[in-house]
């Protein structure tokens, strides 16, 4: 039991930053036992999270006629959309997350080497700690940038600029009101930076875990090895402790592909549409170096996104390949009959498993490549529309 500002929970401490992160944007991964502060706490991050979409949902169409303003405007609220995606859908399925979470945290993995004994690179036990550190911080340096970005606007324009534009039922100009909208929208960009990273940060950390543990059966198959004058139970028995463990594996991978397999749609059928947006409006600004910085933090974001999902998940398919690989490369040849009957039966067992975007969508290297080309290819029809609509014009 571990007490924080909001109260106790059961948080592993393997998992502790990560559990604070969420404790942040309300969505604790451990269950906070009696903490009414916390629970009025959730309430407010939820009604600022969607308060601020929604306002500026209602300013882009109140705003149609002004391009400028839409642009400005869309920029962050499709990012927001993506982020809110993944918030809905954890919190409806809160108690399935915290479940999920239980299970990865019954494995072991401080055992495993942190970089390649042969290529030195680091390994996906590595990434298990280290991603906790890169969120928290990442999180943290996009929110002093958009404090910055919000600094550069009231500097450059009119009064009263605001982190996002939007609508809202009341005068701006009365200092009262444009301090609640300012706190608001502050508070909602924090909440936001740490969702989207605390979310990166959770599919890796929980996807590294079931790699981590499908090494470890790999490991175990190839130690087996029938010793003479051994008796055969004691082969049978580490058999058996490799099967047990694959089987848990297993029911681990299912539950992590049944937790993310809808939360993973949103972000893969916006980013591509985020990605091109936002280098379009980085080709039509002039001269607007405040709005830079959020582009550019609007791309850096969903690159992190895209490529931490497809890479880990790539991994994991591989990893749970090898199973198959190393059952083969056992020394079983020369092993009782039985043996080898079990070791054929867990060969044709040992498929390889994908993590899927609404269990149509691989998460994979390739599935990285065609979205990041989709991108492109969109980003490439609105440069050349803009040229030819210049062109007309200019006849």
């Amino acid at each position: 039991m571990t007490k924080n500002i909001f109260g106790r929970d059961n948080a592993d401490y393997r998992l502790q930053i990560l559990n604070n992160i969420f404790l942040i944007i309300g969505t604790p991964l451990f269950p906070v036992e009696d903490s009414r502060f916390y629970s009025v706490y959730r309430i407010i991050t939820y009604m600022s999270l969607y308060f601020t979409f929604v306002t500026i949902l209602i300013g882009i169409f109140l705003n149609l006629d002004d391009m400028a303003y839409v642009m400005e405007s869309a920029r962050p609220g499709i990012s927001i959309l993506n982020v809110l995606w993944t918030h809905f859908f954890m919190s409806i399925n809160l108690n399935k997350l915290q479940i999920l979470v239980k299970m990865a945290t019954s494995f072991t993995w401080s055992e495993l080497p942190v970089r390649d004994p042969v290529t030195g690179s680091k390994t996906t036990a590595y990434w298990i700690q280290r991603s906790q550190v890169l969120a928290w911080r990442t999180a943290n340096i996009v929110v002093i940038s958009h404090v910055l970005y919000l600094a550069l606007r009231i500097v450059t324009n009119s009064a009263n600029p605001l982190f996002f534009n939007a609508w809202f039922p009341f005068d701006l100009n009365n200092t009262l009101g444009y301090s609640f909208v300012l706190v608001l929208q502050g508070f909602g960009s924090i909440i936001l930076a740490n969702l989207l990273f605390g979310f990166i940060c959770l599919y890796v950390s929980l996807v590294a875990i079931g790699c981590t543990q499908l090494e470890k059966i790999q490991i175990s198959l190839l130690d087996l090895k029938q010793i003479q004058n051994e008796p055969h139970c004691v082969l049978k028995s580490g058999f058996v402790k490799c099967v047990q463990h694959h089987q848990q594996v297993l029911r681990y991978m299912r539950a992590l592909e049944d937790m993310f397999h809808v939360v993973l749609v949103g972000p893969f059928l916006s980013v591509a549409v985020t990605l091109c947006f936002a280098a379009f409006t980085a080709l039509t600004i002039s001269g607007n170096h405040e709005e830079s910085i959020q582009i550019l933090l609007v791309i850096f974001a969903f690159l992190c996104q895209i490529q931490a999902c497809c890479w880990f998940g790539n991994e994991l398919t591989i990893q749970s390949g090898r199973v198959r690989d190393a059952a083969w490369g056992s020394e079983w040849i020369g092993s009782p009959i039985s043996h080898q009957r079990s070791i054929n039966i867990m060969m044709t067992v040992s498929k390889e498993f994908s993590v899927t975007a609404g269990k149509i969508i691989p998460v994979s290297r390739h599935t990285m490549m065609t979205v990041m080309n989709q991108a492109y290819t969109y980003l490439m029809f609105l440069v050349n529309f803009m040229e030819r609509s210049s062109t007309r014009r200019g006849i």
